[in-house]
């Protein structure tokens, strides 16, 4: 027997943090879904708060669905999330104790209450619900799993929202048609924000395009971010702007670097020019000898 362990993990995080709707389903698509991907819920300490999660079957056949709540964190630059039992009850699923059924092509929406203990900490707890079903087939063995990312943020005291961009990784001199750039962010305060994170060419002619992605920074983390940038048909001296803009208060944080670019048709008509003026200098002297 053939085993196969097929898990989709459905993060809002590197990377897409765009919620799985009933519409966007294709055929070629037939699976096992969670809605949304990533949803935040505020509560002060003591309190509490409801939320939702759609669960979609889009499978060849009915499943039984399990669903279970974990803790999660993004260790390292990276952002490599490990997951955990939780330690304390904060979230509770209203679903039978064995799971929940699903036909072909059925939905269900499954609430959840978030309790948030009156000695948690100010700020961001993270959790995952995971959802999880058996597809296994004959000669096979296939379980999928999909996951939504639960923000919880506990008020009731001091939100800090801080960053600060550190340890940049850029080239000063570029030879290559792109050029490749990382710059860590470090969220210092004790919730995450969302951003666009960019950066963009100028010289003395004006401002090239901008590039980046959005991407979250979890409290107390930092983010390892990286990206290339199309370098310019032109050689000269470059600056670039780089950072993050939050779209939740609008501060823009940046930094720049000075940039000399070099490109690789630059290098090839300079020892063309070169070898041209060494041929005429030497046809100038053949004549003259003769």
């Amino acid at each position: 027997m053939v085993n196969r362990i097929v898990i989709a993990v459905i993060f809002s995080l590197s990377l897409c943090l765009v919620p799985i709707s009933a519409s966007a389903v294709t055929q070629q698509d037939r699976g096992l879904f969670v809605s949304p991907s990533r949803q935040g819920v505020k509560a002060n300490v003591g309190g509490e708060a409801t939320g939702k999660i759609t669960i979609y079957n889009y499978y060849t056949k009915p499943l039984h669905v399990d669903l279970a709540v974990k803790e999660f964190t993004a260790a390292g630059e990276t952002y490599k999330y490990t997951f955990k039992q939780p330690i304390e009850n904060w979230i509770t699923l209203s679903i039978p104790g064995d799971g929940i059924d699903l036909q072909k092509d059925q939905q269900t929406t499954i609430p959840f209450v978030v309790n948030v203990p009156k000695d948690a900490t100010p700020g961001d707890h993270y959790f995952a619900i995971f959802v999880s079903a058996d597809m296994s087939g004959k000669g096979f063995r296939q379980t999928a799993q999909v996951v939504s990312l639960i923000y919880v943020q506990a008020g009731g005291g001091k939100i800090i929202r801080s960053a600060t961009i550190e340890s940049a990784n850029i080239h000063p001199v570029v030879f290559t048609p792109t050029l490749d750039y990382s710059f860590n962010v470090k969220n210092t305060g004790n919730v995450h924000f969302d951003a666009y994170f960019y950066a963009r060419l100028e010289n003395q002619l004006g401002k090239y395009p901008v590039v980046g992605a959005n991407q979250v920074v979890l409290a107390k983390t930092t983010r390892r971010v990286t990206g290339d940038v199309p370098m310019p048909l032109l050689p000269g001296i470059y600056k670039m702007t780089y950072g993050y803009t939050n779209y939740e208060r609008s501060p823009i944080n940046t930094r720049s670097a000075t940039i000399f670019y070099i490109p690789p048709w630059f290098i090839v008509a300079i020892v063309l020019t070169i070898l041209v003026i060494v041929w005429v200098i030497q046809r100038r002297k053949k004549s003259e000898s003769v």
